[in-house]
């Protein structure tokens, strides 16, 4: 994981074409989505409701992974752990396509769903030391169990932000807590959940 972290800080992500490009889910990803309850797990449930709302070529792929899983389709790796609430897809070409997505649970009986998306293209006018231009977008939903709707959490998107700065996060496959590359200190950091977000 840290590898592919690495990775994609150097060089990020893609030229290739999504409806779900993450500079305009920056703007425009706070509505709530209603869930429907029919997925065989929670992760799927989740995730497919977010899905619905904001077709692209991460969600054929995670519909094509779910017909026939392999860690291979059409140049995407899919790390899918639906017991660990965690999926990435990853498309490697000459720069990466990243989606991650986990969840956690509240202590509400709630779950808080994070979404990240991050693509990076070649930049020929960036300045002498970029040789990429990236995007990206961290989405906080709650799941309103009760209600059976993703709820978006802007506020908990402010507070990993704010403390990542001009970092790369990365959902946590295990453990709770954030874990993001800060290119100020060359370190890795990690944004520590507190039992009821972060």
């Amino acid at each position: 994981m840290k590898k592919l972290l690495v990775s994609a800080i150097a060089v990020m992500l893609t030229g290739s074409v999504f409806a779900q490009k993450a500079e305009d889910l920056k703007n425009n990803w706070e509505m709530t989505i209603p869930v429907k309850t029919a997925q065989s797990t929670t992760l799927d449930k989740l995730f497919t409701a977010w899905a619905d709302v904001n077709p692209g070529d991460f969600v054929n792929i995670y519909k094509k992974y779910k017909k026939a899983p392999a860690e291979n389709i059409d140049g995407y790796q899919v790390n899918y752990k639906p017991k660990n609430g965690y999926m990435k897809i990853l498309e490697e070409v000459q720069f990466d396509n990243i989606l991650e997505t986990c969840f956690w649970n509240l202590p509400n009986g709630n779950k808080l769903l994070g979404i990240y998306i991050t693509q990076c293209h070649e930049c020929g006018n960036c300045g002498e030391d970029e040789d990429a231009e990236c995007h990206n977008v961290l989405m906080f939903y709650e799941y309103e169990t009760a209600k059976n709707r993703l709820s978006p959490r802007a506020d908990i998107t402010k507070k990993v932000m704010d403390q990542v700065g001009k970092g790369y996060p990365s959902l946590p496959c295990e453990g709770r807590d954030i874990e993001y590359y800060d290119p100020k200190s060359g370190n890795y950091k990690k944004v520590k959940w507190n039992g009821n977000g972060f």
